[in-house]
């Protein structure tokens, strides 16, 4: 801290996590560009546009998509005030501005920005730099002559030209500021293109407790793959809410799967038992909820890893006239091995998604762990289709002197965004546990995001390329082009089937966990370092289609996922383990991340699972387990928080 203020600066790494030395908050951006360089030049020329309108209208504007507190000021290194170590060039394309600082290769041998905040507090600074090297150029971060940031990791990023840009927290006085880069390795810097910086002061939102409803004294318990089988991110929606009321379900004491509504806001809940018992203490086998707006149908997938679905459906109307029908297990119809006769053969992690016009889809891994794919079913209102596979199996993997043939995609979430776009982040699973440094590790690697305009039916990654066909011989893989937006290697025990959620205006925000470079570069036991080291990191795409990675200030202090939901007003809330809830504004361009509840009183087991078709009416349900011990049954429950 500098006077007591504290502010951001820009920057990221594009080939793998690497040690990073961490002083305050520290975040990375992703620069994955969607559509031709064109666009950029697009935006740069609008906002140029709308800034002169403002100067002669004296009016205050901002760019869809955008929040309309004040834009970055942009110090170029090329430029004075900026003083280069080195020389100015103009010879690798990509750069802003007449050129770049190509600093000395030596020791010291800076790049240093006097800029100016209009106050003391939390500022956003973008240093945007190209490593052509395949070795990290670390910098030590100083401001106004004090280190605040030791050695920060300047990656690699493939090419001379290839730009990216990362983001550091730092402390700032109102007035003049001096922000040096000075590199500590005889290699020198990476080339510098510019400095971004922004004080803001925006408040992250908060929340407030409402109620805290119990659904089951003795809900079935067992951990299983460090989970519970009642409490797991992928389940995507295992708490729904639809036509005023709320639905979830669960395994009680006596393995029975459970069935509830309420009536929204405080209604009691109505519990009914369903005659599928649960077949094996596996905490994959989740239940998984649906609804089928086209004949207001409740769907229910569960008990899968590696075999036939559970299917149960409802009678027509259940959901979409609840008040005029009672609440009963005679409602559901039996239990199915298949979806009315179409059958998956053996899959796992079902996924209940709903198109614009009310179709129900189903996302389902067939194959195993390490050598999978990913495909889709699609229920019309009267019958199922199966659509088929989208993701594919095949491509060699090669790191630590091995290589993988075989792999699966495990995704962070597949859903519907405005405008209908349907949109999937995911990380690779490699079958040969040989890639990996340390075989106690996790063989995840890699965030990567494809979307459809079609409904499932063609894939494209971030710049619109059309990468694969669902049902075909063209299918997403390892070496689909552009498919990964933020690189991370399989040594850091990556997570696989954590979050995700698409803002008002279209774009995705993803969160990940991993155990960051600066902690190891081998991780040897993926569970307890993720205890020990594990941080979470938020994943979004702008305005204008570039990817950024702030990492969440908040040591995750456990093995699990956290779940990410957006408000209306696009401010972000993440529920980490144990029920803690973190939060940050879109008007601080979600970086001043704050925890708002800690999870004081809930004694959660550790994951949790979220209600995210009940945000828009400005209330955040959480389904969650108390922890136990062994096999004894402990009490599930629903907590309810207004946001904001």
């Amino acid at each position: 801290m500098i006077n007591g203020s504290t502010a951001v600066v820009a920057v990221i790494p594009l080939a793998h996590d690497s040690a990073i030395a961490k002083i305050g908050t520290n975040y990375f951006e992703v620069a994955v560009r969607a559509g031709a360089s064109q666009q950029g030049s697009l935006m740069r020329h609008l906002k140029s546009f709308i800034a002169c309108v403002a100067l002669l209208t004296g009016t205050a504007m901002a760019l869809p998509g955008t929040s309309a507190h004040a834009a970055p000021v942009r110090y170029e290194a090329e430029s004075s005030p900026a003083v280069c170590t080195g020389t100015i060039d103009s010879d690798h394309a990509g750069y802003s501005g007449s050129g770049f600082c190509n600093g000395s290769n030596a020791v010291g041998a800076s790049v240093q920005f006097t800029v100016n905040a209009p106050a003391a507090g939390t500022a956003t600074l973008g240093v945007r730099f190209a490593n052509g090297t395949t070795t990290s150029r670390p910098a030590d971060i100083i401001v106004n002559g004090v280190t605040v940031q030791p050695a920060v990791a300047f990656e690699g990023t493939g090419a001379w030209s290839a730009w990216v840009t990362r983001t550091l927290s730092v402390s700032v006085n109102a007035g003049g500021n001096t922000i040096r880069l000075s590199p500590t390795s005889s290699t020198g810097l990476a080339n510098i293109d510019y400095l971004d910086f922004e004080v803001g002061s925006a408040a992250a939102p908060t929340v407030t407790w409402l109620s805290d409803t119990q659904l089951d004294p003795s809900a079935m318990y067992f951990v299983s793959y460090d989970g519970l089988v009642n409490n797991a991110s992928f389940q995507q929606d295992g708490i729904v809410t639809y036509a005023g009321y709320q639905y979830t379900a669960w395994y009680t004491s006596t393995r029975n799967a459970m069935v509830a509504r309420r009536q929204l806001p405080g209604g009691a809940w109505q519990v009914v038992q369903l005659s599928h018992r649960l077949s094996v203490n596996d905490s994959h086998n989740v239940i998984s909820l649906g609804i089928s707006r086209t004949d207001g149908r409740l769907h229910l997938g569960m008990d899968t890893h590696n075999n036939a679905i559970y299917y149960v459906k409802s009678e027509a109307g259940l959901v979409s006239n609840p008040a005029g029908v009672s609440w009963s297990a005679s409602r559901f119809g039996a239990v199915q091995r298949s979806l009315d006769g179409v059958s998956l053969g053996s899959i796992t992690y079902p996924r209940f998604i709903t198109t614009p016009e009310g179709r129900l889809q189903l996302s389902y891994r067939t194959g195993g762990s390490g050598n999978g794919t990913m495909e889709l079913a699609e229920y019309n209102g009267s019958t199922w289709t199966r659509l088929g596979r989208w993701s594919s199996a095949s491509g060699n993997y090669t790191r630590n002197g091995a290589t993988s043939t075989t792999r699966n995609m495990y995704l962070h979430g597949i859903s519907y965004g405005p405008g209908g776009r349907l949109h999937a982040s995911f990380t690779w699973r490699e079958g040969n546990s040989a890639v990996m440094c340390n075989r106690g590790g996790l063989a995840n690697h890699d965030t990567g995001y494809v979307y459809s305009d079609d409904r499932g039916r063609t894939w494209r990654n971030n710049a619109g390329q059309l990468l694969a066909t669902t049902g075909s011989s063209t299918l997403v893989s390892l070496s689909s082009a552009g498919h990964v937006v933020d690189p991370v290697a399989v040594d850091h025990a990556l997570i696989n089937q954590e979050s995700q959620a698409i803002d008002s205006a279209g774009n995705p925000h993803v969160i990940i966990s991993y155990v960051p470079g600066r902690f190891t570069q081998c991780v040897s036991n993926f569970v307890q370092q993720r205890i020990s080291s594990g941080r979470a990191f938020h994943l979004w795409r702008d305005a204008a289609g570039v990817w950024r990675k702030m990492e969440i200030p908040v040591a995750l202090n456990a093995f699990g996922r956290s779940q990410l939901v957006l408000d209306d007003a696009n401010n972000a809330y993440v529920v980490m383990p144990y029920g803690r809830i973190v939060t940050a504004s879109a008007a601080s361009g979600w970086t001043d991340w704050t925890v708002r509840f800690d999870g004081s009183g809930l004694n959660a087991f550790g994951e949790v699972v979220v209600d995210r078709s009940r945000i828009s009416g400005g209330v955040l349900s959480i389904l969650y387990q108390r922890r136990s011990s062994g096999t004894t049954p402990s009490p599930i429950r629903v907590v309810d928080f207004r946001l904001g």
